[in-house]
């Protein structure tokens, strides 16, 4: 016995071409899924066809059996005709059945994949009261921090952490490329020289915010670089407020001070033991101001006079 290759079994001869046995119909090959819906959309697409022609059929009898415009002529009523196959093909409701019938075929939900086919798309809506600026871009702007690099990795840098150095680098680098220029550059020299000015007073996160506000502006259109009066604006607005620069912060006192010798009440000559632990003799308004120490007590503090003559509140921290 021999293995045929026309029905696949093993039997006596005449094997191969000359097989006269049919294949068993479960080694026949299945079709695939891909087949099946391929045909099935063949055959949803002839459905199709066959009901617009035979629309188009009706269309041209009612055309025949319609009345002539000469016989109508006088009656004042206009000729009434039937829908035509063109309508018919433009009509909203026919096609949603198309749409939704070639869903089916090819197991899709036709709200959620496929747009309407009046040119309006099913998917919702995003409210306005989830959205930001940030969503409603309509030209792309370099920021500073594009050219920006930190670390031996040359990490990129985040707008929300470039100090004033580094603001100044990216924003160079933006001029340098001449992506501005003539009167839109000299505009933005300027307004880093009033960022700079505004920085120095107020404090550079007021300054760095103010940049993203009106770049911000700038990318939905509602400004540009040369609209001086609605940066003025904006600058009075988000980076004049005052933010005391860190280098004034008042520096913690360290070092333990005699309370009673503040008044000149202490009883000790000099450095001593108390209740607290081992206090100083020391003037605890120039501690907290200067942190250094001063052999004398709160009381008769020159420097605590000239601020108060001077009108300058003691939490202000400047010294004198």
């Amino acid at each position: 016995m021999r293995h045929c290759n026309k029905c696949g079994e093993r039997h006596e001869p005449p094997t191969g071409k000359k097989c006269n046995r049919d294949r068993q119909p479960e080694d026949l090959p299945q079709p695939t899924a891909l087949a099946t819906t391929l045909q099935a959309l063949q055959t949803g697409l002839q459905n199709i066809q066959l009901r617009l022609s035979k629309l188009e059929d009706q269309d041209k009898e009612s055309l025949d059996s319609s009345p002539s415009p000469d016989q109508d002529k006088g009656t004042g009523d206009a000729p009434v005709l039937g829908a035509t196959a063109t309508t018919l093909q433009h009509d909203g409701g026919l096609q949603s059945q198309v749409a939704a019938r070639l869903a089916t075929l090819l197991h899709q939900h036709p709200e959620e994949e496929e747009p309407d086919l009046a040119g309006k798309s099913t998917k919702s809506k995003k409210s306005g009261r989830a959205k930001t600026a940030n969503d409603f871009v309509l030209c792309d702007i370099d920021w500073p921090h594009y050219y920006v690099y930190r670390g031996q990795n040359r990490k990129p840098a985040a707008y929300e952490e470039l100090s004033v150095t580094e603001f100044v680098l990216g924003f160079c680098h933006m001029l340098i490329l001449q992506k501005h220029a003539g009167a839109s550059q000299c505009h933005m020299l300027r307004l880093l020289c009033d960022m700079m000015e505004d920085a120095s007073e107020f404090g550079w996160p007021s300054v760095r915010n103010f940049y993203a506000v009106l770049t911000n502006q700038i990318e939905m259109k509602r400004a540009t670089w040369t609209d001086s009066a609605t940066i003025q604006h904006l600058r009075v607005q988000y980076a004049q407020k005052y933010t005391k620069p860190s280098s004034y912060k008042k520096p913690k006192p360290t070092t333990p001070y005699c309370t009673a010798y503040q008044e000149d009440k202490c009883d000790q000559t000099g450095d001593h033991s108390s209740d607290t632990g081992f206090v100083k003799h020391i003037c605890s308004y120039c501690l907290r101001i200067t942190s250094q120490h001063y052999a004398h007590p709160e009381s008769q503090c020159r420097r605590k006079e000239r601020h108060a003559k001077n009108g300058a509140a003691e939490a202000s921290g400047l010294p004198q």
